[in-house]
């Protein structure tokens, strides 16, 4: 061959092979470790609040309904083992948007800190690359109080109109509403590229089987048909970039914030312990033609890596140091070098006094440090059924020195500790757990403290006997509680329950015998002193009740109800300007509060100020539009301002929620007799005769009115 031809032939070659280079790295990152000219995709970023990986079809599930997430997956990469850093949702997502594990974000609880304003968050790095920025949360767990807004535009953390929550982190709005809202957002976002998060309440507890979208197939499977449900609003999502033509150009990261334990290990739902259940988490990546299709990971990843990711995925600033690595090296089919992955709960201790856990992962070892430690193998046995703990002791030393160790290697947020009550403060001083070493945060388990293990019955008995409480079942409530105070003498919060029940039941004396019991052996304890307050207003003792109130709040400053109590006795004490300055600390803590937007704005409207006070009166309505007290106490203010039409608004909201109350039919039926509308007057003023026959006033209203034409 003519050497001038092989020459030509090898320059040819080479070019070939120079342009397929090029060209693969222009059309995904997996094959280079560019993305060619390093264009700006868009980014959804969807959390799926309480879900379990185990219950989605990609990840195995069979009985379920998944098929977007399962197509999703099919379109990209799907990680068979994530993990949260914590059971918690404030916890785990301030993980996700700082690519730090809960002690170096201070984080350790939902509801009871800010993230520091000093620490990077995903968004900021966002916005500082020219990206539109919209947040769209489910629940007040993640409002933009705790700091989670930093570094969005909008931060669309609206709960209004939604339904009341037994606490208010548990205010919620369904995952349709919460879609509607971004999809509205993302309408307008033509110009520059955007970073989308989208947060998914739905799959927490109480469980809805949402008959009317998947008919009877869960009826016994509730929890089910919540995850079936989100599936469908991330449907929408999809095709909302289908539809506008961005489905190409925009990346799609799924992840769950934690699990839930469905009754696994005794766990009913999440927070308490540290098994898979709980921890285990779904994460699928996609981005058609960018992303590989149908790739499936094994190596373990966490929660704490999506900073990270994210940052390099779509190259961004990030923060200098992360506990969290970016897993794109994994998604390019690269190999990443072994580590060590960490979770923790505090709630035992903060709930009830028990020992917290921590655990460690590592390849396919789980360790849990406990008062009983634990070791298992979660390939063998991921349902964590085999403790090998006593079996494995040298496995088990092993991964309680790699623990130990990387607790030793975190750097601790300084000042942006958990922001605690007083009292708990006390407590975790008392347990030798809140004063840190250096940029540790080891944590020595008191041997004395109970193992959660051991525990659960108790707590879940409590739980039982707490819902036959809440259902007005007083008399088996109080067995059941007498029972358990005698098992486990030592859980608080049974014992507060018994004294609650005997309140309810006007046993006032045997209640206040149990709250001073509790506080001879724990006086920090607030919730007794709240419901000696209780036991005081009940008898009349406005100024004793008012002490025992205080005495609580100094224990729980952050406490909405104690705020919203102290401003109710000051108001029965003739101090408005304090109470109002209660019920607006209330509001502080937590906007919904309808009790305390109605009491602020009668506190107002006594004072002259009636524009806010009817201000008030709306934003409680906007909370709860079937408020009758919200309505009725609308209607007296306008009925003072000389305003009927909307009076009689008011007034039929109010009587059609509650019919059984007198002055509110009897006032409807004299405004709409006024306004010559007899025929709307009679039903109300015969509903008023007939609630108090004593009662002259509806009768003779009655007389008044021309019986109908016959």
């Amino acid at each position: 061959m003519n050497p001038s031809s092989g020459r030509r032939w090898s320059r040819a070659k080479f070019a070939i092979l120079i342009t397929t280079a090029l060209g693969l790295a222009a059309v995904g990152l997996i094959i280079g470790t560019g993305w060619g000219q390093r264009p700006r995709w868009n980014v959804i970023f969807i959390t799926l609040d309480t879900t379990r990986s185990d219950r989605i079809g990609c990840y195995g599930y069979q009985p379920g309904l998944t098929p977007v997430l399962d197509g999703l997956a099919q379109r990209g990469v799907l990680f068979e083992r994530a993990y949260t850093s914590a059971p918690l949702t404030l916890s785990a997502h301030a993980s996700m948007f700082t690519g730090l594990y809960p002690p170096e974000h201070g984080i350790r609880t939902n509801g009871k800190s800010r993230l520091s304003d000093d620490l990077p968050t995903l968004a900021e790095s966002f916005v500082a690359r020219g990206y539109e920025t919209g947040a769209f949360v489910a629940s007040f767990v993640l409002d933009s109080k705790f700091g989670l807004d930093r570094g969005f535009q909008l931060y669309d953390d609206d709960l209004t109109g939604t339904a009341p929550a037994d606490e208010a982190l548990h205010r919620n709005r369904e995952g349709i509403v919460v879609v509607d809202r971004a999809l509205e957002w993302l309408t307008g976002r033509v110009q520059r590229p955007f970073f989308c998060w989208v947060h998914l309440y739905d799959p927490h507890s109480p469980y809805l089987d949402h008959q009317d979208q998947f008919g009877k197939r869960f009826v016994d499977r509730p929890y089910d048909a919540e995850i079936a449900y989100v599936d469908v609003q991330v449907g929408r999502l999809l095709a909302f970039l289908k539809q506008h033509r961005l489905d190409d150009r925009t990346l799609i990261v799924v992840v769950g914030d934690h699990g839930e334990g469905l009754d696994e290990h005794q766990e009913r739902r999440h927070g308490q312990m540290l098994y898979n259940s709980t921890l285990q988490v779904p994460w699928i990546i996609s981005l058609p033609g960018k992303i590989p299709e149908g790739r499936r990971i094994e190596v373990p990843v966490c929660v704490a890596d999506v900073y990270p990711t994210l940052v390099e995925a779509t190259y961004l600033k990030g923060a200098s140091r992360t506990s969290g690595r970016s897993v794109m090296p994994l998604v390019r089919g690269q190999q990443m070098a072994d580590r060590s992955l960490y979770a923790e709960t505090n709630e035992p201790l903060l709930e009830s006094g028990w020992s917290p856990l921590r655990s460690l992962i590592h390849g396919q070892w789980k360790y849990i440090r406990t008062p009983r430690e634990e070791l298992y193998d979660v390939i063998k046995d991921p349902r964590e059924t085999r403790n090998l703990a006593t079996e494995l002791k040298t496995r088990t030393q092993s991964l309680e020195q790699q623990l130990t160790e990387l607790e030793r290697g975190l750097k601790l947020h300084q000042g942006n500790s958990v922001k605690l009550s007083a009292a708990e403060l006390r407590k975790l001083a008392s347990l030798g757990y809140a004063g840190h070493t250096g940029n540790s945060d080891q944590l020595v388990v008191d041997p004395k403290l109970h193992d959660i293990k051991e525990m659960i019955p108790h707590y879940n008995a409590l739980e039982d006997a707490r819902l036959l409480l809440d259902t007005g079942k007083f008399d088996q409530a109080e067995q059941q509680l007498k029972k358990l105070v005698a098992a486990a003498p030592d859980l608080e919060f049974a014992e507060l329950s018994l004294g609650d029940v005997q309140l309810r039941r006007g046993k006032l004396k045997e209640a206040q015998v149990v709250y001073e019991r509790i506080l001879k052996r724990n006086p920090e304890c607030a919730l007794a002193y709240l419901h000696l307050g209780d036991i005081r207003e009940a008898q009349g003792q406005f100024e004793p009740a008012l002490a025992q109130y205080e005495k609580a709040l100094e224990r729980e400053p952050d406490s909405a109800k104690l705020h919203y109590n102290i401003g109710r006795l000051l108001v029965l004490l003739g101090r408005e300007d304090e109470a109002a300055s209660h019920f607006e600390e209330a509001l502080q803590l937590d906007p919904g509060y309808v009790f305390a937007h109605i009491e602020l704005g009668s506190s107002l409207g006594r004072r002259g100020f009636t524009n806010s006070a009817l201000a008030e009166y709306e934003l409680a309505l906007q909370y709860d539009s079937r408020s009758f007290h919200a309505h009725l106490s609308a209607a007296s203010l306008l009925d003072q301002l000389g305003r009927p039409a909307e009076v009689v608004q008011h007034l039929e909201q109010a009587v059609a929620i509650n019919p059984d109350q007198f002055e509110a039919q009897l006032r409807l039926g004299e405004l709409l007799v006024q306004q010559g509308t007899p025929d709307k007057a009679r039903p109300h003023l015969q509903a008023a005769e007939r609630l108090q026959p004593k009662d002259p006033r509806a009768g003779e209203l009655l007389k008044t009115i021309r019986e109908p034409n016959k």
